[in-house]
């Protein structure tokens, strides 16, 4: 096979990666750093987990380069670039600095692109609450976030946002939280790669969560208890984490008195609006005198959730869920009590976590167990492409300087189980590929896919074509193009 043909079928191979994957073997990709040893694939029948009905033959995980294998679980957009990227690095190096030093990598265009055609996916909400249809703020958002994994080279830290987006989860079209998710998404984009208390704590006190969760009706004479159960419920122990209804009524108390002020559209806590007393709330115990802030209670308090037990435990099954795969294994069960013991030495820091995670056997034998989200697949494809973004001529400008989203950016984050902060309930998307492999979802995105490789999509996104960038011209055959 010619060196040319390799790279062809490298480009369309992680062109198409994910939704059954289009996970086959890769026959050429590029060599490893040999400074770093790459990883022993263990063949399918070394694997204790039952394979899922759309798992990949074992040609697969004894050929693939694991460069493909890092970018795919550490990308929302993987390219053959990046997994050369990976590979001339060193993974375990590239690893790290995208945890540690991950302003060495740019993400300058993304933030250009999004400023100059969607500020309200990148800037504050503050300018554009006053602005009447705040429902097409879900738009901007999606679009700005599709931008994000196309052209970031904080591939990680985007990663992680997704992550701690499902499990802090704040609906994008929410009728109360609409012209606050850009301030999500930046709060939990700065902690994203911290420490979980920190995110919690931000993601918690931030005027969407307390818009979409009523909060701002939460008072001692009228409690709502919205918040109160899903920061236990969803955000941090779960539904087994030992907590009792009494709990959440005490966790609704503490809560009492935060609303979004209507002029400076910020949290406030307003005291008069509060119950004051003792709370106790599991182990949590609070002397809630007068004089106590709301700040101050919600950061003692959330601080104790996230660093309990069961949080720990949770966050770590579903980190593996995230990047290994979904069945649970006595290899899974063993890596999620050794990553919930880190993340309690380290104080709630997910990167100690994660540095344990990606070195663990669990993951380097993952290869090939995982099925890519149907906006991830999209977003791999157009940034296979290389794509440079431009407003298509005609292009319709909307009153406060956004553009109406092209196709790809608006429902390319809309597929139909999957959409960017879609999930209408305080739930975010279960990491789970059964939710998103519907017929409807699978038809959706190979005609998105089909559209594409035919240069139909729209034209925004101006590449340089296929058959140039696969090497592909009138004279060859159907055996050359192969």
């Amino acid at each position: 096979m010619s060196t040319q043909a390799a790279s062809r079928r490298n480009t369309l191979l992680m062109a198409g990666a994910g939704l059954g994957a289009a996970l086959l073997p890769l026959s050429a990709a590029p060599a490893a750093a040999a400074t770093e040893p790459v990883p022993t694939v263990d063949p399918i029948s070394a694997q204790p987990a039952p394979m899922s009905p759309l798992m990949v033959a074992e040609p697969y995980r004894k050929t693939l380069n694991y460069g493909w294998h890092v970018a795919r679980r550490l990308s929302l957009a993987p390219t053959h670039a990046l997994a050369e990227e990976i590979n001339k690095a060193g993974w375990q190096k590239w690893i790290q600095a995208q945890l540690y030093k991950d302003s060495t990598f740019s993400s300058k265009t993304a933030d250009s692109l999004i400023l100059q055609y969607y500020p309200a996916g990148v800037q504050g909400h503050e300018k554009y609450l006053a602005y009447p249809e705040k429902y097409r703020f879900a738009a901007y958002n999606r679009a700005a976030n599709m931008l994000r994994r196309v052209y970031t080279g904080k591939h990680l830290r985007e990663v992680m946002v997704e992550f701690w987006g499902d499990l802090v989860h704040v609906h994008s079209n929410n009728d109360g939280a609409r012209g606050y998710v850009t301030d999500y998404d930046n709060r939990q984009r700065k902690y994203a790669l911290g420490k979980f208390s920190d995110l919690l704590y931000q993601s918690v006190m931030s005027p969407a969560m307390m818009r979409m969760l009523t909060n701002t009706t939460n008072t001692a004479k009228n409690v709502n208890e919205n918040l109160g159960r899903e920061i236990l419920e969803l955000h941090t122990v779960g539904v087994r984490g030992g907590y009792t209804e009494a709990d959440v009524r005490q966790s609704a108390l503490l809560f009492t008195g935060l609303r979004v002020n209507s002029l400076t559209f910020a949290t406030e806590f307003v005291p008069r609006n509060h119950h004051f007393g003792p709370l106790k709330i599991m182990g949590f115990k609070h002397a809630n005198a007068t004089g106590t802030t709301g700040e101050q209670l919600v950061k003692a308090y959330t601080k104790y959730l996230a660093s309990h037990p069961s949080t720990a435990l949770r966050i770590a099954n579903r980190l593996i869920a995230r990047f290994c795969y979904e069945e649970v294994t006595p290899q899974t069960k063993k890596l999620a009590g050794q990553l919930a013991a880190t993340y309690t030495a380290n104080g709630t820091d997910i990167r100690p976590v994660l540095t344990q995670l990606f070195n663990s056997s669990v993951f380097k034998t993952s290869i090939g167990r995982k099925i890519a989200r149907p906006s991830h697949i999209i977003a791999r494809n157009y940034a296979a492409m290389k794509p440079v973004f431009t407003p298509a001529a005609g292009a319709f400008k909307e009153d406060i300087g956004h553009y109406t989203p092209p196709p790809v950016l608006e429902s390319g984050h809309k597929t139909v189980e999957n959409e960017y902060r879609g999930h209408a309930s305080p739930e975010g998307s279960p990491d789970e590929w059964s939710y998103w492999m519907s017929t409807n979802t699978f038809r959706y995105v190979t005609g998105t896919l089909a559209e594409l490789s035919a240069g139909q999509t729209d034209t925004w996104f101006y590449s340089t074509g296929w058959a140039k960038i696969l090497g592909v011209n009138a004279n060859m055959t159907v055996t050359d193009i192969a």
